[in-house]
């Protein structure tokens, strides 16, 4: 059984993805109302479920027995992000390949500027 403060954690990341329960049934292959049963306390949160969302939402679940376990794998990972962050990456994972490797371009050289210039 997956405890409430992991299920609150799941939801944390699922709203910092900007991910609705229909999309993460469809990564999941479960149904629309065991994602919403999951996460809003109805019903029993079983571990496989559990592991199943951890996994839709980037967490490294092979490395971990329990969902619990992915979640702390997760924090000390360090790919914590912010709304904001989320945000860019959703936006990054949005673009086409070519603009993708424009705007790496781009960072690549102001990155490569700063450092040349001491920043």
């Amino acid at each position: 059984m997956v405890g409430r403060d992991v299920v609150q954690v799941l939801d944390e990341i699922r709203r910092g993805n900007g991910l609705s329960y229909a999309e993460l049934a469809q990564r999941t292959g479960q149904p629309p109302s065991a994602i919403a049963a999951f996460f809003e306390g109805e019903g029993a949160r079983e571990e496989a479920l559990g592991m199943a969302l951890a996994g839709a939402l980037g967490l490294r679940t092979e490395r971990c027995v329990t969902c619990a376990g992915a979640v702390v794998d997760y924090y000390k990972s360090g790919i914590y992000f912010s709304s904001d962050e989320m945000e860019m990456l959703r936006l990054y994972r949005g673009m086409d390949l070519p603009v993708r490797e424009k705007l790496v371009g781009l960072l690549a050289a102001v990155y490569n500027a700063d450092r040349k210039n001491g920043r």
